[in-house]
């Protein structure tokens, strides 16, 4: 048996719930889970090198847990006039910031709440900034948050769109947004906006391969002020918005492309088969340390 971990379940069961009493039952309940399908299984695989270790803990002296980074296809150049998809939902030809994926609390859209508002108070609305929400979730809790703080009127709301739909709106918006705070998986549309080429504004996370002001602009610290300073000091430099959004696209192309991520995963099986495989097909599959983003941009390492 192979168990391939996309996070770790201790941490993030808890997150779904709101009353403390059923978090610490989550978090009992993850761990539980977490350990007997982790001692059981034959080989582990995580998605960053932080998962690996806690895993490696868990299976203690049983074979090496693997780290296999996401990967990202590359999507096709046929894409419909920027313009043209502003219109159709809606938006304004001002500074557009996107947001895109689930509504859950370990998501941090509080703080994307707190931050674009914080935003929208200290910028001079040349050009004007707006925020497109992309969601499968409901978004009408959301929608009362954003009415109370006065910003229904710059975010639009979405729900239920296909992925090419939302694909063209990552790629008509100017800045993206991910303010996922967890350390623990890996926030796959940072890899949707990277390899299409976007300025991303997100928390500082160790295993993501990002780098300040190089791939990405990294806040410090879970301070809305501070995200709102990342979002403005983008929306006010449009050469700055693209050069980080071209070193993005490069970094998603070297270190997360799935014919690195294919030969790790299919030599973690023929070990578990007890097949050969073929030299030099697969790197070493020891837990590797998380590079630093001097590291991650120079060595282009497939370790994130």
């Amino acid at each position: 048996m192979v168990y391939h971990a996309h996070g770790i379940l201790e941490m993030e069961l808890p997150t779904y719930y709101r009353r403390r009493w059923i978090r610490k039952w989550a978090r009992r309940a993850g761990a539980f889970i977490e350990r007997r399908i982790v001692r059981r299984a034959d080989q582990c695989i995580a998605i960053n090198p932080g998962d690996a270790e806690i895993l490696q803990r868990i299976r203690k002296d049983r074979t090496e847990v693997m780290h296999v980074p996401p990967g990202i296809s590359i999507e096709s150049e046929t894409t419909e006039d920027p313009r043209r998809v502003r219109e159709k939902y809606g938006l304004g030809d001002g500074v557009l910031c996107i947001y895109s994926g689930n509504l859950d609390q370990y998501q941090g859209l509080d703080l994307i709440v707190e931050g674009f508002g914080a935003a929208v108070a200290g910028s001079s609305d040349d050009p004007p900034l707006e925020l497109v929400i992309v969601t499968g979730s409901s978004t009408t809790d959301l929608g009362r948050i954003l009415h109370k703080r006065g910003l229904s009127g710059r975010v639009k709301l979405l729900e239920g769109l296909p992925f090419r739909e939302i694909r063209e709106l990552i790629r008509c918006s100017d800045i993206a947004l991910v303010p996922r705070l967890a350390d623990y998986g890996f926030p796959i549309k940072l890899l949707n906006y990277m390899i299409l080429g976007k300025a991303v504004v997100l928390y500082r996370h160790r295993y993501l391969g990002i780098d300040h002001m190089t791939n990405s602009y990294v806040v410090p610290s879970a301070d809305g002020r501070e995200f709102a300073r990342g979002i403005l000091a983008l929306a006010a430099d449009r050469g700055l918005r693209e050069r980080i959004g071209a070193e993005a696209r490069r970094t998603a192309l070297d270190l997360y492309n799935w014919d690195n991520a294919i030969r790790r995963i299919e030599s973690a099986y023929a070990r578990v088969l007890g097949e050969d495989f073929a030299p030099g097909s697969a790197p070493s599959d020891a837990v590797p340390p998380a590079p630093s983003g001097d590291e991650s941009r120079d060595a282009r390492c497939a370790a994130q």
